[in-house]
């Protein structure tokens, strides 16, 4: 049986994150995520190209430290 793509199991915890989960992460959908990856505006960490096809997108990794420290520069503190 599949599951669905709300069901995001992705392990948060790895030095290395896949999209979803960046997502998880962030907590916010993989639609979001797009939509801040291609905000020039937002300094989005790049992924590491892991697999290249030409049917399909790139498959990519990002470093959990990078998203970690983009989003701690991204929050404003009180």
């Amino acid at each position: 049986m599949t599951t669905k793509k709300s069901q995001n199991k992705a392990d948060i915890n790895a030095d290395y994150l896949t999209l979803d989960g960046v997502a998880k992460l962030l907590t916010i959908s993989r639609m979001t995520l797009y939509k801040i990856m291609n905000d020039e505006d937002s300094k989005f960490p790049k992924g590491f190209v892991i697999v290249k096809s030409e049917k399909n997108r790139p498959t990519k990794l990002y470093k959990r430290s990078e998203v970690v420290n983009w989003l701690e520069n991204q929050t404003p503190r009180s």
